[in-house]
This record gives structure tokens, C-alpha cells and sequence, in this order.
């Protein structure tokens, strides 16, 4: 068995093969999904009022921008295939591959929720700038979304800093977001917020500003479309999430407050109620104009193609993951525009 196809049997029984043994042992058992599946978390209750404020300027504070969720956002897509895309000129696979982009960094702790978190790869609690291999194996041969936000964000605002903390850990149920975790797993919301705890003094003393969470970005759910009793009940459980990262980083928001900006799962047939949990997500958008949603599938964005002869159904492909990541930061553009004044 050759290098990268090992590599990639080892990345599917990590963040997928484990994914589908805990959902389903848990809903034969009907205990994780039934604990948490009450009435009251099913409906989406939060609105968030609009209001007219004046817009911030730009240069008066520092942009942190969260991404948080399971294995497509830790990063599962290879980055030999950016290297070998012949529609990536010479100077953008450098810049993506190795030059990275400096004004751009990224604090980041990734992996699988069902790993110690000695076995995650991190950047050990440092910024660093965003380059390819920030993903979920430690080999530094895969990425996530955060390398098509930084090359987004590059382009749209040269020379600007922004702060980019990601956790995301492969195989998350939205459950462990909220102090729920399976047995044996992660709290994910608690290591969240221990890198957000590092994060925000290091953005304030790096930039000499005042910290501003501008956005949570979150690209999960395709845990609890694998049961019924997991997806009827994602509305109010990504209600109550996105609720507490706007109450608990209250301090740190700008005045018009934290964007939220989701993405649709993939249709590939992997997940049976994929259906029931884009729906949620396609309700929470319509909460306030604060809420933006990516339609991945629409967008075109495939599972299909690498590794080549093997396709990982489940992870996006380099170039999908790539899109991803850019759609990520029109979405945040959105915000942006919205909330500050520049010069």
C-alpha cells in the first residue's frame, strides 16, 4: 500500500468511520441524541434585534475571525493536489504552499474528537501565518477553509492583519459544542475557549488594538445527519451555540455584533438526513441579518475526485476546500462592509 493511500485510510477511520460508530451506537441505544432531544431544543427561539449603528473605523481595532466544527473545517483535504492543479499558476501555488500569507495568522488546535488532545495538531498556542498543511493530520499534508479565507482576505484587503483562530476536531457531534461530549471525547467548546483564552491577549499585544471577534464560521452537522434523532433536533442546538459564542465574546464584539456564517453538508449520499439538517441551518439564516449561510452544494463544491482511484466522499476535494474557504470570506466581506468604515 503506497504512501497516500495509507495516509488516507487512516484519515477516514479517524474522522469518519469513528463518526458513524458513535452516531448510530448511540441511537440504538437512544441515549446521547434522546438526553439532549427535548422539545424546547428543537425550536429556534433567538432573534437578534436589529438596530442602526454607526459604523466602526477600520484601524481601531484587531479582527479575530472563528473557525470552529468537525473534519471539513479542521481540514482533511490534501495539499499535493493544489501543488499538481495545473489551473494554479506558479505564484499562487507558491503562496499557498509555501510563502503563506504573513499578515495573516492563524492560532489553531485540530484533530479527531475521539483523540487525546496530545495527538491533535496545533500550532502550540502561537500565531502563525496561514499557509497550506494547517489541517487535521500532524503530517501538515492536508487543509481546511482557513487557506481560502486567508487567500480571500489577502486579495480583498492587501496588506490588512487579520486573526484567524480555528478548532475543529474530525467526527464532532454539534452536542460536544455544547457540553455534551460522547464518552471518551472532547468538550469542545471548553478547548475552544482555551484557545480563544490564548488568542485574544496575544491578537491585542501583537497589533497594540483593542481585540474584535467579527465572525464565528462554522462548517458542521454532518455528524448528526447520520440519525433522525440527532438532525430533527439541530435547529435549537445550533440556536443555543451560536447564542452563547455571541454572549460569551459579548466583550469583544463590534457594535453592530459577531456575524455568523454556516455552510450547508455535502449531498453525497453519506449522511441520510442531510436533508433535515441543511433545512436547520437554512432556518437559523433567517434569524437576523447577522446570519449568513454558504450552499455548498450549489455552489458546486465536490467530494468526488481525490484521492484518486480512493475519493474520500466525506472531505472536500483541494480545490472544493480551496472554494470554500473564499466563499467564507465574501460572506465575511459582507460583515465587514456592514461594520466599518475605512479609510
Amino acid at each position: 500500500m503506497n504512501l497516500k493511500k495509507l495516509t488516507t485510510l487512516t484519515l477516514s477511520t479517524i474522522m469518519i468511520l469513528s463518526t458513524a460508530l458513535f452516531a448510530f451506537t448511540g441511537c440504538e441505544k437512544n441515549e446521547s441524541g434522546a438526553e439532549n432531544a427535548t422539545p424546547e431544543a428543537s425550536a429556534v427561539t433567538t432573534e437578534i434585534p436589529e438596530k442602526e449603528v454607526a459604523k466602526e473605523n477600520w484601524n481601531e481595532t484587531a479582527k479575530i475571525i472563528i473557525l470552529s466544527g468537525q473534519s471539513n473545517m479542521a481540514g482533511a483535504s490534501y495539499k499535493a493536489y493544489l501543488r499538481n492543479n495545473e489551473s494554479l499558476d506558479k505564484e499562487e501555488k507558491k503562496q499557498l504552499i509555501g510563502a503563506g500569507f504573513p499578515n495573516i495568522q492563524i492560532m489553531f488546535s485540530t484533530g479527531s474528537a475521539d483523540a487525546p488532545e496530545d495527538q491533535w495538531h496545533t500550532s502550540n498556542g502561537r500565531f502563525v501565518k496561514v499557509v497550506a498543511g494547517q489541517g487535521a493530520a500532524s503530517t501538515k499534508t492536508h487543509f481546511g477553509p482557513e487557506l481560502g479565507l486567508a487567500d480571500y482576505l489577502d486579495e480583498k484587503y492587501p496588506g490588512e492583519k487579520f486573526y484567524i483562530v480555528k478548532h475543529a476536531l474530525g467526527g464532532s457531534f454539534i452536542d460536544e459544542y455544547l457540553g455534551s461530549p460522547l464518552p471518551d471525547r472532547c468538550d469542545s467548546y471548553a478547548a475552544l475557549t482555551k484557545i480563544m483564552d490564548l488568542a485574544i491577549p496575544a491578537v491585542e499585544a501583537d497589533s497594540g488594538l483593542k481585540a474584535e471577534v467579527v465572525a464565528f464560521c462554522w462548517m458542521q452537522g454532518e455528524s448528526d445527519a447520520f440519525h433522525e434523532n440527532y438532525a430533527n433536533f439541530y435547529a435549537g442546538k445550533l440556536d443555543r451555540l451560536v447564542t452563547k459564542i455571541r454572549t460569551d465574546y459579548a466583550e469583544y464584539a463590534p457594535e453592530r455584533g459577531i456575524a455568523f456564517i454556516d455552510a450547508t453538508i455535502n449531498n453525497s449520499g453519506i449522511w441520510p438526513c442531510h436533508e433535515t439538517v441543511n433545512n436547520a441551518k437554512i432556518q437559523y439564516q433567517t434569524n437576523s441579518k447577522l446570519n449568513y449561510l454558504i450552499y455548498t452544494n450549489e455552489a458546486g463544491l465536490t467530494c468526488a475526485n481525490e484521492p484518486e482511484g480512493t475519493p474520500d466522499t466525506a472531505h472536500y476535494d483541494s480545490m472544493s476546500q480551496l472554494k470554500l474557504g473564499h466563499l467564507f470570506g465574501e460572506k465575511l466581506s459582507e460583515h465587514l462592509e456592514l461594520t466599518f468604515e475605512k479609510d
